[in-house]
């Protein structure tokens, strides 16, 4: 029997999506194990040195990369974002396979999502979504992601198979001298409970998180704190500074991917309100470390549980803000192993190859 090979696609490094790294990353270390012929191709210019030029890396998404690619050969096409869904006409050999993560910016112009402020037709993220049409199979990362596709985009349901992402071994408890250096390395003080949340996208609803981080310093004998992990926003700086809660909320950027696992090892509680997630990686990871969640009915947040867990509306800053109060004063909570079976590397691939065999 020929070896089949499989070319994994990723999106420019510039996109500064870390979840997409530890996703694609992932696919390609355990399927390269699997004795796969696996070749990952990485979009890249000289010119993302000027990446906050927003025309400029339209130009290269739509028309340096597909050009990059048109002569690409392999059994199997995998595109590991469909927001370079786009892709397709350019992958004419083999099959063709996208994975999808979330329909956010088409949820939030259809007024699904509530939003800050109005949103225009996404018109460049729909041009890539409607590609979706040219591939054989469709891999959702999650059933509420499935039945978006099929209801928003009108999908037929049998061309989607659900894939969870990888949740690597590295998210376990971890011991106290790590956690200690972790703290010591981005000046993380240890006279406080912490919670922590991640992400700078409006729809991680940090407005709220602020929200129960004041609520529960007002009623709290010794100080609660805040880790914010991701890139900067200045809205979200302007919010801390609102609420006078500057000395209470510290920002890192963790460009190692190998300290998220301290990360949340470190905190206490990682806080979740958001407004939708198409899958919610954070939750899994935090539960695999032994760190306790408190997380909204937003999206597909509480689909992986085995038993009904509690959820709360994403505002319901009293219901947040009492159940992290509960969350900081009980021991913490981790998933079973036989619970994380589904987004371990073993799980994840096994399901992934039986989908490129059925190609």
């Amino acid at each position: 029997m020929s070896i089949v090979s499989v070319n994994l696609y990723h999106g420019f490094a510039s996109d500064r999506r870390l979840s997409m790294d530890i996703y694609s990353d992932a696919i390609f270390r355990n399927l390269s194990a699997l004795h796969w012929n696996v070749s990952k191709i990485q979009a890249e210019s000289l010119l993302e040195r000027f990446s906050n030029n927003r025309s400029l890396m339209r130009v290269l998404r739509y028309w340096q990369f597909p050009y990059k690619v048109r002569n690409a050969s392999a059994d199997i096409h995998h595109v590991m974002d469909h927001g370079y869904a786009h892709l397709a006409p350019c992958l004419r050999s083999g099959k063709r396979v996208v994975s999808v993560h979330d329909l956010i910016p088409l949820l939030v112009y259809k007024s699904v999502i509530d939003s800050p402020r109005p949103m225009h037709k996404p018109w460049l993220n729909l041009r890539s979504l409607s590609y979706l049409k040219d591939y054989d199979c469709i891999i959702a990362i999650s059933n509420r992601t499935k039945n978006d596709l099929i209801h928003y985009l009108d999908v037929k349901a049998d061309r989607v198979k659900v894939v969870p992402p990888i949740i690597g071994h590295q998210f376990k408890k971890l011991d106290a001298q790590a956690i200690d250096a972790f703290a010591d390395h981005y000046r993380l003080p240890r006279d406080s409970r912490w919670l922590m949340i991640s992400g700078q996208e409006f729809y991680k609803n940090h407005k709220a998180s602020l929200a129960v981080l004041k609520a529960l310093n007002e009623n709290s004998a010794e100080p609660v704190r805040l880790l914010k992990t991701g890139l900067s926003s200045p809205g979200f700086e302007k919010e801390v500074r609102d609420l006078k809660l500057e000395a209470l909320v510290h920002s890192i950027y963790l460009d190692n991917i190998d300290d998220m696992p301290l990360a949340y090892n470190f905190v206490d509680c990682l806080l979740f309100p958001s407004l939708y997630e198409g899958f919610g990686m954070p939750v899994v990871e935090s539960l695999a470390c032994g760190t306790p969640v408190v997380i909204s009915d937003g999206g597909a947040l509480d689909e992986f549980f085995s038993e009904p867990y509690k959820t709360y509306k994403p505002n319901d800053i009293d219901g947040l803000t009492n159940a992290t109060y509960e969350k900081l004063n009980k021991p913490s909570l981790e998933l079973s192993n036989d619970e994380l079976a589904p987004f371990r590397a073993e799980s994840v691939t096994r399901a992934l190859s039986n989908v490129y065999k059925s190609l």
